[in-house]
């Protein structure tokens, strides 16, 4: 049933929450790999379901669960940084696939290989400028002692930290690779698990949003097995 003053439908709804507990489990199970150059950062598997609920419901919904997703974590957390970093994060590479989306809409390219390559391009670049904006508040503004320990694993890396400026610097490259990589993770094997639930659940795929790039004629060379 859909929602005429949203545009959106019960079904849907239900599942972005669907998705966004996935997530949120994912989060709990606590399955995580430190990126070497800074340690507090962390790469994890909890974006995979809500980057699905792009592929399979679409960017509204996708969204939708994102913020779920950030709502729920702020309150396990008890915490209000690091849940808005992550949900900020996840938020800015759903964009960057959507506006792929609307790029390749109505085009020859309109398959999934162009929708993916292209969103995970601009979904690196959205991430990594917001997240590099986000971290310098926190080191300048916010929480300006997380710079101290920045530093300190900056310079046990052989990196000059002869003044704050370039500290911040050198941890701003770092985790815009960090972001870089990220977003491949989350979204790389999203594509993967999702044309092969609906490899094995052919029902969902009439329903799926992701179904208009699986059909056109033009993808040759998607990611379908």
């Amino acid at each position: 049933m859909k929602n005429n003053k949203t545009g959106m439908d019960t079904r849907s709804i239900a599942l972005s929450a669907v998705f966004s507990a996935l997530s949120i489990m994912l989060t709990m199970i606590n399955i995580t790999i430190p990126f070497p150059l800074l340690p507090y950062l962390k790469f994890d598997f909890s974006e995979i379901p809500v980057t699905m609920a792009f592929f399979l419901i679409g960017p509204q919904y996708a969204l939708l669960s994102t913020v779920i997703y950030w709502i729920v974590l702020t309150i396990r957390a008890g915490d209000i940084l690091g849940p808005a970093m992550k949900g900020a994060a996840v938020a800015a590479m759903i964009i960057g696939l959507w506006i792929s989306s609307k790029m390749t809409n109505g085009s020859k390219a309109k398959n999934i290989k162009s929708l993916v390559s292209t969103g995970l391009i601009i979904g690196i670049v959205l991430r990594v400028i917001v997240m590099s904006v986000f971290n310098y508040a926190v080191f300048t503004v916010i929480a300006p002692f997380w710079l101290d320990y920045a530093a300190g694993l900056v310079a046990a890396l052989g990196f000059p930290t002869t003044s704050t400026a370039q500290t911040i610097l050198w941890v701003l490259l770092m985790t815009g690779l960090y972001n870089l990589l990220h977003t491949a993770l989350s979204m790389i094997p999203s594509v993967f698990v999702t044309e092969a639930t609906l490899a094995r659940v052919p029902n969902l795929a009439s329903n799926a949003w992701i179904t208009q790039y699986r059909n056109n004629k033009q993808n040759q060379s998607g990611f379908k097995k």
